[in-house]
């Protein structure tokens, strides 16, 4: 009801209730990090970057070097994943055909998406070029939106200072190798002394992340029971086949299917 629109995970929820809590104890100012992971490449996906520009400046030896201190210090990149983010970002028919393999059930056409993945897939190696689109098109304006609604449903003020422009443009000026050395992402605000040791250095990337598998593994039934009843799920999906596949979905599939139900109704 506040968000107005579907939106892709329940981390939104949590969100909510987040802001909620903050007005119940009296905190109507709140200091957000939105933007931190997009202008200096906090995500693992963004070790691509990191490789290409080790490749281009310092060939095979420095490629592989850059790699292998990626897996040292971040402990969701593994060969297995940064084998699956090279693949993904950089071969986009790849990406759509998995997504028309995993979603069969869906009467949609995918060309909006294809694009999508194919503006990624053209910007992969460029930093610039991949940090204004996330900025602008495919990761901030949602996020930033989600935010807005949800705090001003509780008359919160959050205030983001990641991106003050002047931080936003200096970050964007610095080169990949200022933004990930030595395999550490965000390597600006590691060393910037504000931050204790045991959170500057830490392996583990911790994502405002709700806890999907308890959430939705206790509600699944009921969640596919009410979008099973969706006349608007009922005209974009094959429901006998969603039916057939929901329990094999992806946790936060089920939730985008039953959060555009939910907006239906």
């Amino acid at each position: 009801r506040i968000q107005d629109e579907p939106f892709g995970s329940p981390s939104i929820c949590m969100q909510y209730f987040l802001m909620q809590h903050s007005r119940d104890v009296g905190c109507k100012v709140l200091l957000d990090g939105q933007g931190a992971d997009e202008i200096l490449l906090g995500y693992p996906k963004y070790m691509i970057l990191a490789l290409a520009h080790a490749w281009n400046s310092g060939g095979f030896h420095l490629f592989m070097r850059t790699m292998l201190n990626s897996w040292k210090s971040n402990a969701s990149l593994t060969p297995f994943t940064t084998l699956q983010c090279l693949l993904a970002t950089l071969l986009s028919p790849l990406r759509t055909s998995r997504l028309i393999l995993r979603l069969p059930f869906l009467k949609l056409p995918i060309t909006p998406t294809r694009m999508l993945y194919k503006d990624i897939s053209s910007a992969a190696i460029d930093c610039k070029r991949t940090q204004v689109l996330e900025l602008f098109v495919t990761s901030l304006p949602a996020l930033l939106r989600y935010e807005d609604r949800n705090s001003m449903a509780h008359s919160i003020e959050a205030r983001l200072p990641f991106l003050d422009y002047r931080v936003v443009e200096a970050a964007l000026s610095l080169p990949v190798d200022q933004k990930i050395y030595n395999g550490w992402s965000k390597y600006p605000l590691r060393v910037a002394d504000i931050l204790p040791d045991q959170i500057a250095w830490r392996r583990s990337k911790l994502g405002f992340n709700a806890p999907e598998r308890s959430w939705i593994g206790r509600y699944s039934n009921k969640m596919l029971s009410h979008t099973l009843d969706s006349p608007l799920i009922s005209s974009i999906c094959d429901n006998r086949s969603l039916e057939r596949r929901w329990h094999k979905l992806h946790m936060r599939e089920r939730w985008r299917l039953f959060s555009v139900a939910m907006w239906s109704d």
